[in-house]
């Protein structure tokens, strides 16, 4: 599968399971866990598009190693700081989870920026 196609994948999982929690949320008027809701929604599945989307446009980029980390990062990222960020909201256990999966989350973006930055030079040079 095409990794532009992975990021769309992952982008609708992550949506989807916001806008259950945002249903969920709303049938129970318990609004606590909105920061895991909206993270879901742009981290997860925001993110995840653009990311497809620059892959599906520029299909040079998407054969180069970077991206397949990059993607490996943003996913890994989201499995973790999910529900760390569900665990700070209740003072639980698990909130440590929050900074792995930050810091994969920016290591995605600035993985992001490098393979920008390097197909914009390749491009210029071609």
């Amino acid at each position: 599968m095409a990794l532009h196609y992975k990021f769309f994948l992952a982008g609708i999982i992550f949506v989807l399971l916001g806008m259950i929690l945002g249903m969920w949320m709303g049938m129970n008027e318990n609004f606590l866990y909105k920061d895991v809701h909206a993270h879901l929604n742009l981290l997860g599945f925001v993110t995840n598009f653009v990311y497809g989307l620059y892959y599906r446009g520029d299909r040079e980029a998407e054969k180069m190693p970077l991206p397949k980390v990059q993607f490996w990062c943003s996913i890994l990222g989201m499995i973790l700081i999910t529900p760390g960020i569900w665990e700070a909201q209740t003072q639980g256990a698990l909130a440590w989870l929050t900074i792995p999966g930050s810091l994969l989350s920016f290591l995605a973006m600035i993985l992001f920026l490098v393979v920008v930055i390097q197909r914009s030079r390749s491009t210029v040079a071609a």
